[in-house]
C-alpha cells in the first residue's frame, strides 16, 4: 500500500470509527476517558479494517478465499503459512 492509498484509507477509517455526536459536551472525551469509556467502537474498527483488507485483495486472493468458502471481508489479517509474517 503506497502512502497516498494509506492516507485515503485512514481518512475513511477514522471517519467511520470516530463519529462524533452533535450533542457532545465540551470536555466529554476527558470524562469518558476517566470513566473508562472507549473513544470508538471496537466493532466499527473491525468492520472498517475488514473493508480495507477486502478492497486491497487481488483477484487471485479473492478466488482462493472463495474456494475455501471464506468471504473476502472475513479474510485473515495474517498469513499462517508465511514465516516472515508476525502476528
Amino acid at each position: 500500500m503506497d502512502l497516498v492509498s494509506c492516507r485515503v484509507a485512514y481518512k475513511a477509517l477514522s471517519a467511520k470509527i470516530f463519529k462524533q455526536s452533535w450533542a457532545r459536551i465540551p470536555g466529554q472525551n476527558y470524562y469518558d476517558n476517566i470513566r473508562g469509556n472507549p473513544l470508538y467502537s471496537g466493532e466499527a474498527l473491525k468492520e472498517a479494517i475488514q473493508e480495507i483488507v477486502a478492497d486491497r485483495l487481488t483477484m487471485k486472493e479473492k478466488a482462493t478465499l472463495l474456494q475455501g468458502n471464506v468471504k473476502p471481508s472475513d479474510a485473515p489479517l495474517a498469513s499462517r503459512e508465511d514465516p516472515d509474517c508476525k502476528t
